[in-house]
């Protein structure tokens, strides 16, 4: 037996060390705030994200009845809380409660770690670590980048939501960890909040704060940040689109063989160099970082691993060739990338899928052709949801075939049949399946289990006929590719239609009228009116000549509230129309006053200033008519005396003083009750339009050359030369609530937008 006791001694410390590891750990709760229930323990005793523990308060004390009379045991039993640990530090763990009340928990009270096998599987909401703007001060109409760092102990995936006191986002909804704020006009503190939410609906959140600071000069100079271009567009014919994980627009222009890149605004843009002549790519689906372009030509899939790579037109690999079997196509491959990041190639020819690995190697082939039940008919897209389950649409069979973990499970049961299917997306946000049926001329939206939530059908500019092809940004807009290269943009989450490009011919351009949101209306040709986005997309067109209400024989200038609503200066019949900031007719006010010298005898132009609407003629009397926007007249000046010839152009400062234009050149101020102020400057150079801009300076446009002119109150003017690229013949001007200026050519059909240049 003497032989045994090593041996012996050896099992006996090693049933003790394991008795030891399975002792759970015991801690104690250090404070409770906001946040959520902090630990006195962290990564340095082994605590990692996801961990649970049980928080035990002091229930009874127990008096051993065989023990002496002060002996007494203070029993902790009675669990009030269950916490999970969100986010881990050197000796401390931030929790949040999953099962009980936090106001119960109080500090002091005794925790212990749950063993794994004893934890119940339960979602573990982020927890945002640092919430960071680019800078903490900011001037009006700077754009600032947000980031956000977040922790989520069992999720890789997240949506951020992004809200903010003022301002704007570009998007505001993003499946990335940052966006850019553009700050508004108005000086103040403005709060910024990130709300995260995982793909099972918990959600975090912080807020930070940032200050825009009034511009205490004017700007001396503008730069270029945006060109809708209504002659010249980006593109000339879409033939497929998709987002990339930034939420940029990508757009495969065929006809000009290149793609498109569209910046988070929708507008400043970038544009690849042209493709081989060797290829023809069919479509385009970026995934992460790379992108897949179906060779229609060649068969075959271009893989690039970024967009620098698509300049150099340098792919990292190409999978597949013309051919049958194996690694080969007999038709341009639909792509598709699985969670895992293995790519699934769709063959609507051979009726199968190829499955590759990231980095190109053949795994396995999916799915047959034929008619039996786990067979395909004719499959012509793909997508996966954010488990990984694969759905196929066969427009034959009119089905959405499901695999999971790339086996067969069988069609999908929807609530009505599917019409004429002909393409499947997945959006991420809402956790739903979306269909474009062409023999509904609608997007039909389902969730996983087949139940239909919802149903878009378009009208009027919105119609969904002849679409084929549609992408799902990360702020839950649809971008419809329609024959003809025309694209319609959709909100999922309402079903509203958000604009539609190359299919209005807005030429010739003829004035601009800004909203305070940076949309603006147009008016061109015979006397319509376009009703633009903020990133220049045509939502709605409407007016025309004519006499009848909303109609015009001769407008001469058009300019927007605060509300965004619309004023429409016709000289012909002498009134005012007012649209609604959607373009709908409010009423049409003007000529018709009760005596000589309240008749409007002419219009030269038109401004709207704070609650007031200032009317500029040019007769004996009076120059200015001054309206409230319900069409009453509330003043008019000057007199005889003081008023001026040839008055062109009218615009007003934030203290009401009023300034106008005359053939001379000159331009005059008037005070607040329209009595002569003097000249402001005298210039060499006849106006086209003008306004105020920041700090109350007069922004103007130069007749007989492209120039931007910025004219101080004290008379300093400063001429800044357009680029002669965009610009011939700089007609109108409009600025929104961001301080950017809109300025419209007459010549090359362009609007572009500048921003004030930040030193």
């Amino acid at each position: 037996m003497a032989h045994l006791r090593p041996a012996l001694i050896v099992v006996l410390c090693g049933i003790a060390v394991c008795l030891l590891a399975q002792k759970p750990l015991t801690t104690k709760v250090a404070s409770v705030d906001e946040k959520g229930v902090w630990l006195e323990v962290g990564s340095a005793s082994g605590i990692a994200e996801g961990d649970e523990f049980e928080v035990y308060a002091r229930r009874k004390v127990v008096c051993l009845p065989l023990a002496p009379k002060k002996e007494e045991v203070m029993v902790e039993k009675g669990v009030v809380a269950r916490l999970a640990v969100r986010k881990v530090l050197e000796n401390r763990s931030l929790c949040e409660v999953v099962e009980g009340k936090a106001a119960e928990i109080k500090p002091g009270m005794t925790a212990v770690r749950v063993p794994p096998k004893l934890r119940v599987a339960r979602n573990v909401a982020p927890y945002v670590d640092k919430l960071t703007a680019s800078r903490q001060i900011a001037l009006p109409a700077q754009r600032l980048r947000i980031r956000c760092r977040i922790t989520d102990a069992d999720d890789t995936q997240h949506v951020f939501i992004w809200q903010a006191t003022g301002g704007c986002f570009l998007p505001p909804r993003t499946t990335v960890p940052e966006t850019l704020w553009l700050a508004p006009s108005s000086a103040g503190k403005y709060s910024i909040t990130v709300r995260v939410r995982d793909p099972k609906g918990a959600e975090a959140s912080a807020t930070i704060t940032v200050e825009v600071k009034k511009r205490e000069v004017p700007p001396a100079a503008y730069r270029i940040d945006a060109v809708f271009g209504t002659i010249r567009p980006p593109f000339l014919a879409a033939s497929d689109v998709d987002f990339d994980h930034k939420g940029r627009l990508i757009l495969l222009d065929r006809k000009q063989r290149k793609l498109v890149i569209f910046d988070t605004d929708g507008v400043a843009l970038r544009t690849t160099l042209p493709y081989s002549e060797k290829d023809a790519i069919s479509g385009v689906r970026v995934a992460g970082k790379r992108y897949f372009l179906s060779d229609a030509k060649n068969c075959r899939v271009l893989v690039y691993d970024d967009e620098t790579d698509i300049f150099k037109a340098k792919p990292g690999m190409i999978l597949g060739r013309r051919g049958t079997g194996n690694g080969y196509f007999s038709a341009p491959p639909v792509v598709d990338v699985s969670p895992s990041g293995r790519i699934y190639c769709l063959d609507p020819k051979q009726g199968f899928i190829q499955v590759f690995n990231a980095d190109g190697s053949f795994v396995h082939s999916i799915g047959r052709r034929g008619p039996e039940p786990d067979s395909f008919k004719a499959p012509v897209s793909l997508c996966f949801d954010r488990r990984g389950t694969l759905y196929v649409l066969d427009k034959e069979r009119k089905e959405i075939i499901v695999f999971k973990n790339d086996a067969f499970v069988g069609p999908l049961s929807v609530t009505e049949p599917l019409a004429f299917p002909v393409w499947i997306r997945y959006d991420a946000v809402s956790d739903h399946l979306v269909v474009l049926d062409t023999g509904m001329s609608a997007l039909r939206v389902f969730n996983t289990n087949g139940k239909e939530i919802k149903r878009i059908e378009g009208e009027g500019l919105g119609t969904l006929t002849n679409a084929y092809r549609f992408a799902i940004g990360p702020d839950g807009c649809v971008v419809v590719v329609c024959r003809g290269g025309i694209l319609r943009r959709y909100g999922l989450a309402k079903g509203d239609f958000r604009g539609i490009l190359r299919a209005v011919d807005l030429w010739p351009l003829k004035d601009i009228a800004v909203q305070p949101s940076g949309s603006f209306f147009v008016l061109y040709g015979k006397n319509r009116i376009a009703h633009l986005s903020a990133d220049g997309w045509v939502l709605r067109v409407f007016g025309g000549e004519g006499r009848s209400e909303g109609r015009f024989i001769d407008p001469v200038a058009m300019e927007c509230d605060e509300d965004g609503n619309l004023y429409v200066a016709d000289a012909f019949t002498l009134t005012i129309t007012k649209f609604n900031s959607v373009g709908d007719f409010q009423k049409r006010f003007g000529s018709g006053g009760r005596s000589y010298s309240e008749r409007i005898d002419s219009i030269v132009d038109l401004y709207v200033c704070g609650k007031r609407l200032y009317l500029l003629q040019d007769r004996e009397t009076y120059c200015v008519f001054v309206f409230n926007l319900n069409g009453e007249l509330v003043a008019r000046y000057p007199s005889r005396e003081g008023r001026i010839e040839y008055a062109a152009h009218v615009t007003v400062d934030s203290r009401g003083n009023t300034y106008i234009f005359s053939e001379w050149p000159d331009i005059v101020r008037y005070d607040v009750s329209g009595l002569r102020a003097g000249s402001v400057t005298l210039v060499n150079f006849y106006v086209a339009d003008m306004l105020i801009g920041n700090c109350d300076q007069i922004v103007a446009l130069d007749e007989d050359e492209p120039r931007l002119i910025l004219v101080d109150l004290s008379g300093g003017v400063r001429k800044l030369p357009l680029p002669k690229h965009l610009f011939s013949q700089p007609i109108a001007v409009g600025l929104d609530k961001y301080a950017r200026l809109y300025i419209l050519d007459k010549g090359t059909g362009n609007i572009v937008r500048l921003v004030p240049q930040t030193q």
